[in-house]
């Protein structure tokens, strides 16, 4: 038997696109211009910026930043643009 005070699992489910559209408050085409890890209060966090194209759901804004926690493995995999 293995005792444990707490424990953490994931379960890498991606919803439906209609399901993550009604979830979003943001939905565009852009692109990422920056992207950076940190820890914010033991919690492994990344920060993205992107400038933004066309939008679909949400305020119309030249540039948005996306925070999503990482760990676990679920995180995104998120690759800057390059400049042309």
């Amino acid at each position: 038997m293995i005792l444990t005070s707490s424990a953490f699992g994931c379960v890498c489910t991606s919803p439906s696109v209609c399901e993550a559209y009604s979830l979003a408050e943001r939905v565009f085409i852009g692109r990422l211009v920056s992207k950076e890890t940190r820890d914010e209060n033991g919690r492994e966090v990344i920060i993205a910026k992107f400038k933004s194209g066309k939008v679909f759901k949400g305020d119309s804004a030249e540039r948005v930043k996306v925070v999503a926690f990482s760990g676990g493995g679920c995180e995104p995999t998120l690759l800057v643009a390059k400049s042309t």
